[in-house]
């Protein structure tokens, strides 16, 4: 019996779930920039130290899974790193409220 939906038949269920784990990463690394001097700046820290982690271990381990599911590890783990350091205030902005 053929599959109903061919274009999904070939899609590794492991790599989809990789590519979500690094979605999420992505969004919650871009959040705690968001949510910078709230209340709520604890938690997205460290939920963002904690993902950091999972990506760096999940890049090393893909390492066996292929180049294609590598690259977007190192992509992933590379853009967080890059919204963690990089400061994208404007020049005088301390990014407090008065």
């Amino acid at each position: 019996m053929p599959p109903l939906l061919p274009v999904f038949a070939a899609v590794n269920p492991l790599l989809c779930g990789l590519g979500l784990v690094h979605a999420t990463a992505i969004v919650m690394a871009v959040a705690t920039r968001l949510v910078d001097g709230t209340r709520y700046a604890p938690i997205a820290q460290a939920s963002f130290f904690v993902l950091l982690g999972v990506v760096g271990i999940l890049c090393g381990a893909s390492l066996r899974l292929g180049p294609g599911a590598s690259v977007f590890s190192a992509t992933s783990l590379a853009v967080m790193t890059l919204v963690a350091v990089a400061d994208f205030r404007r020049p005088g902005d301390s990014g407090r409220d008065a």
